[in-house]
């Protein structure tokens, strides 16, 4: 699939070819609202956590420094 525009539909396509790559993967995403939609989450859930998502924080735009 070619992504013009990141959307829910891109995110889970993504989800889904990491899911055929490797057995178990965490991904760190932001706070988009396409990372957080019903769609997203219920597809999440249904991969019985092979695939897991964290969140990062609010408002941070970099890692801290420390």
């Amino acid at each position: 699939m070619s992504c013009d525009r990141a959307n829910s539909d891109s995110f889970m396509d993504f989800l889904g070819r990491v899911r055929k790559r490797f057995d178990k993967a965490l991904r760190f995403v932001d706070n988009a609202s396409y990372h957080k939609s019903k769609r997203v989450m219920e597809s999440v859930d249904s991969y019985n956590g092979d695939i897991m998502l964290e969140y990062l924080p609010p408002h941070t735009p970099e890692p801290s420094p420390i």
